[in-house]
């Protein structure tokens, strides 16, 4: 996510107590499944010698995936948790507006709460339509400043983007950012450059150094700050200056560009050369299905050759 007082994301769960005055009984009175959300999110749940904060619920992505009949699918989450305080965190307190400043990083008590306003900057956002139907949510009005961890719809996904597995290579000036806040149209009003921005020849040398690549990439997918989507290579325009373009496709939230956190280029993925891949066996199906006169015949021919 690049916060520099940002701790540990991750954890594994162990047992934990409900904090004090809460008593197991309220949760004895509840479904299972909103006693267990309760439990993970109004809890602190110590483990490696830290206390924890459950921020988000996500699924799990299994490596060894299998296909399973209907009758034992079973949907598997993973909880993503963050450490608020412990051993090598200092006791003194982060707060909003130390997190944007510019200083020596540390490990300081930073609460769940002041790391969601960091990412999503609330206070800026207030009017867009994923922050009311945050403050909406009755089960995410905790105590004053605490969140729900189960998102759903865009507030999920926003935070999905910050937890997005990504490098970080260069940090802009303010003066190197190109925030458009209207997208590229065609004449019948169809956006054209949905999620598409460009970066100038100077910015992708520094990306190509920073990820230690012996190749110039034509393209990169990755985010900064609220932005994120594909920038492709432009080499016609300015190509000694360092620039990069957003587009209003691209941002999802208004954006502090102040911080240079926030100001950060990360990279998830960049252009490669061709290479060969397996082909999905149910993506097949999927066609199958859609496909009509199909010759079933030579079609399965086809398909036990793969």
């Amino acid at each position: 996510m690049g916060m520099q007082a940002l701790n540990e994301r991750e954890g594994n769960m162990s047992p934990s107590t409900i904090e004090p005055g809460r008593g197991l009984d309220v949760l004895d009175e509840l479904p299972i499944h909103l006693a267990l959300a309760r439990w993970l999110v109004r809890s602190r749940h110590p483990f490696l010698s830290r206390k924890w904060a459950a921020f988000f619920i996500d699924e799990f992505k299994s490596k060894n995936a299998k296909v399973t009949p209907a009758s034992e699918f079973a949907e598997e989450r993973q909880v993503i948790l963050f450490a608020e305080q412990g051993q090598g965190i200092e006791s003194c307190v982060v707060s909003l507006a130390m997190l944007t400043q510019a200083q020596i990083p540390i490990r300081a008590t930073c609460y769940r709460s002041t790391m969601l306003n960091w990412l999503l900057q609330t206070d800026q956002n207030l009017d867009q339509p994923y922050m009311k139907l945050f403050h909406r949510m009755s089960q995410g009005i905790l105590s004053p400043g605490s969140v729900l961890v189960d998102f759903k719809w865009n507030l999920g996904m926003l935070i999905q983007i910050g937890l997005s597995k990504t490098t970080p290579t260069v940090v802009l000036e303010k003066k190197q950012l190109r925030n458009y806040l209207m997208d590229e149209e065609s004449p019948t009003g169809n956006v054209m450059n949905d999620g598409i921005g460009r970066v100038s020849l100077a910015l992708m040398r520094k990306v190509q150094h920073a990820l230690g690549l012996d190749y110039l990439p034509s393209a990169i997918q990755g985010r900064i700050g609220s932005a994120k989507g594909i920038w492709v290579l432009d080499i016609g325009t300015q190509p000694s200056r360092i620039w990069i373009e957003t587009y209003k496709s691209q941002e999802k939230w208004n954006c502090d560009w102040e911080d240079p956190q926030h100001r950060t280029l990360e990279i998830l993925t960049r252009s490669a050369g061709l290479e060969i891949a397996q082909l999905n066996h149910q993506f097949i199906s999927i066609l199958e299905s859609h496909v009509k006169h199909v010759n079933p015949p030579h079609y399965y021919t086809l398909f036990a050759q793969l």
